[in-house]
């Protein structure tokens, strides 16, 4: 299991805000999907509005 910092940008009512997390996954594109259905879920957007600018391995 690999960790993984995710930094993007969501939509938001006055533009974007900026976002950052991580997630303990097996490789960088389950890492993706998870931090994806997280933000989806704490923060409301669709993933549509959701930019994802770098995805690390920490």
């Amino acid at each position: 299991m690999s960790r993984f910092a995710v930094t993007g940008r969501v939509t938001d009512y006055d533009g974007f805000a900026a976002r950052e997390t991580a997630a303990v996954t097996e490789n960088e594109s389950v890492g993706r999907e998870r931090v994806l259905s997280r933000l989806e879920s704490r923060c409301g957007p669709k993933r549509r509005q959701i930019e994802l600018e770098d995805i690390t391995q920490q």
